[in-house]
């Protein structure tokens, strides 16, 4: 899977950007065009989030596999695997909940 990112220093969370079955994440989240303010994922970046994008089987610098097919429960299972990106990202945020939540700390 090709994994797109964007690091905050002291990042408030992390965010994860998924594609749908059009694009991949590059035009979807991440569009440079010269004096134009189109990314999302450097409008988050300035905003102090960590920002992934992944682009799923069958969309840019990721190929298909060799069904040539990707279904949702594919894209599912890709995303939300022990050790993906998904999965740090839901381990920061579920860190930073409880750091942040008094009657835990």
């Amino acid at each position: 899977m090709a994994v797109w990112q964007k690091e905050a220093d002291n990042a408030k969370g992390i965010i994860l950007f998924v594609h749908d079955r059009t694009w991949s994440s590059i035009p979807d989240f991440d569009l440079q065009v010269e004096g134009e303010d189109l990314s999302l994922m450097d409008g988050m970046l300035n905003q102090g989030y960590t920002c992934y994008a992944i682009d799923l089987r069958g969309y840019g610098e990721t190929p298909r596999d060799s069904t040539e097919w990707n279904t949702p429960n594919k894209a599912a299972r890709d995303i939300i695997t022990p050790g993906s990106i998904s999965q740090k990202a839901i381990d920061t945020y579920v860190k930073m909940a409880f750091e942040s939540d008094p009657i835990r700390r």
